[in-house]
């Protein structure tokens, strides 16, 4: 009788050892395989956008180039001076349009990736210098004249913005949503 156990135990190891022997190999195959692939494309979901500002005679000129692979936009701009005394309100472009808002100018057009806006002209002129006068409670005044601005020392600023395009007109974008 123990010999019928001992063969039988035997050969339920070896058959154990069959089995398992077989499923070693494609779970070794599983942990050690390995592919190699090339090529991709580079998705982009926020805006990506640069600004160009150069300055002459005539006076400042802003482009705007979308560097977004994927995402057109629309774009929009203001500009500031630092000086009370400086104008800069004879800005013009065009394909540029000042908006309803008072403040911005608009780009009319989507624009597409790698794509470059008209240059927006900033024209810079000196207003005239002021005269102030001031009345005290006592009823003498006095006069200040604000001076004119030498032309040697200010800044025109410009800030822009970028939204990824939705809807027909650059004025109706959701602007919360801007990049810039």
């Amino acid at each position: 009788m123990k010999r019928i156990s001992f063969h039988v135990t035997a050969l339920a190891v070896a058959a154990s050892l069959l089995v398992g022997g077989m499923a070693v190999s494609p779970a070794w195959a599983y942990f050690t395989d390995s592919h190699e692939t090339e090529g991709g494309i580079e998705i982009s979901v926020e805006p990506s956008t640069e600004i160009t500002e150069t300055f002459d005679e005539n006076g400042k000129h802003v482009t705007i180039i979308n560097t977004s692979k994927t995402v057109p936009v629309w774009v929009r701009a203001k500009v500031y001076a630092s000086a009370n005394n400086v104008k800069t309100s004879d800005t013009s472009g065009t394909n540029w349009t000042f908006g309803d808002d008072g403040e911005w100018w608009y780009w009319d057009y989507e624009l597409q990736p790698g794509k470059t806006t008209d240059p927006l002209d900033v024209k810079i002129t000196f207003k005239e210098a002021e005269k102030t006068v001031i009345t005290f409670p006592d009823g003498t005044t006095e006069e200040f004249i604000n001076e004119t601005h030498d032309g040697e020392n200010f800044n025109v600023v410009v800030v822009y913005e970028a939204v990824p395009v939705q809807g027909d007109n650059p004025q109706d974008a959701d602007w919360h949503l801007a990049h810039s």
